[in-house]
């Protein structure tokens, strides 16, 4: 079937007279005849308002199977998905770029594809000509799909996106003004922790304060590193090592069994800073054991097995295993800051070097 048969079948559907199609599209209703008996094509422009009127998609106009292009997007969605989660977030990145390339107006593939840019590990060499290269690409997605997506999740996770990137780019207005643009107000969990009962209601309410537990808690770290406008820190390091200790310890209460999984990726990061600035004032017995401990929360997060559960009191029966391994995982990148110089006071130390070599096992 032609496309102006398939104009005339859908019009006929709807009750629509050619020359009431006409006149919806400021045109004659000959211009319309010669569509249908194929003599013309219509404009590219036209086809916005021909699927509007007939209440479908383009893509029924232009005849393509929708359902089947749907299972293909699909398949590269989550091809793409399974080699990101193997960290081989380079060939996902690659799979996205391609899955465009057979369709360029699936959001749902630009959405992907420009979390994977953004969370992408750096390659050796990477300059500020590849770095402008990758911003510019995820800019263009994020446009587009704020542009013309309504697919609510999608828009979501792309205004987000797009409040952390534009501000690196020189669109801080633009990022402030879509900030501004999220809706005040419950959140869906929320919402759903209201109308659900019984077994249901309970596990959302625990999957949500977990969430919110973690997110607020976790954002201490970014308090403890606050600057004031001359750009002078709003803490002194003792300070921070007092937010830093009081993290941990909260943390500790909630995963009461020692058992964080997923979000042994939170202390580790407080450990470390606190290891920085032990390691500042070459302090050995203080740096040591921060160093340690946040190589066995970092060890406890890339060992984790795909259905791995949460055991504590207030987190029991959370799935939480499976996490993303990047590339270089955060074993390896641990690895990388205990080359640094600030520890070389440390080289010396049997269990800095036990240290080590633990972390090399887990290394990637």
């Amino acid at each position: 079937m032609t496309i102006g048969q398939r104009i005339r079948k859908i019009r006929r559907e709807r009750g629509i007279t050619q020359e009431q199609l006409a006149e919806y599209l400021n045109l004659s209703a000959s211009a319309v005849s010669q569509w249908e008996c194929d003599r013309v094509m219509p404009d590219i422009t036209q086809l916005p308002l021909l699927a509007n009127l007939f209440e479908v998609s383009a893509d029924v106009l232009l005849g393509i199977d929708v359902d089947s292009k749907a299972k293909k997007i699909d398949e590269i969605y989550h091809t793409a998905l399974k080699t990101s989660q193997e960290g081989r977030r380079y060939e996902a990145i690659d799979i996205l770029r391609d899955g465009l390339r057979q369709y360029p107006d699936s959001f749902r593939l630009m959405e992907f594809l420009v979390a994977e840019l953004r969370c992408r590990p750096p390659k050796d060499g990477e300059g500020e000509k590849e770095l402008a290269a990758y911003r510019r690409q995820m800019e263009m997605y994020l446009d587009r799909i704020l542009a013309g997506c309504t697919d609510d999740t999608i828009r979501a996770s792309a205004v987000q996106t797009a409040c952390f990137l534009y501000p690196e780019i020189g669109r801080y207005d633009d990022a402030v003004k879509l900030a501004e643009s999220i809706p005040e107000g419950f959140t869906r969990r929320e919402m759903l922790c209201i109308l659900y009962s019984g077994t249901k209601r309970y596990e959302t309410k625990r999957d949500d304060i977990l969430s919110k537990f973690t997110n607020s808690v976790g954002e201490l770290t970014d308090l403890a590193e606050s600057r004031h406008d001359d750009g002078t820190d709003v803490f002194t390091d003792d300070e921070k090592l007092r937010i830093y200790e009081k993290q941990i310890a909260m943390f500790a209460l909630y995963f009461d069994d020692g058992r964080y999984l997923y979000h042994a990726q939170y202390p580790k990061i407080a450990h470390l800073a606190c290891a920085e600035i032990h390691a500042n004032r070459k302090n050995t017995e203080k740096t040591l054991y921060h160093l340690e401990q946040a190589a066995n929360f970092a060890i406890e997060f890339v060992t984790m097995k795909e259905d791995d559960t949460l055991t504590s009191l207030l987190t029991r029966g959370i799935p939480d295993g499976g996490a993303w391994q990047e590339e270089h995982n955060q074993v390896t990148w641990l690895l990388s800051t205990c080359a640094s110089s600030r520890y070389d006071f440390l080289r010396s130390e049997e269990r800095f070097t036990h240290l080590v070599e633990k972390l090399k096992l887990y290394a990637r």
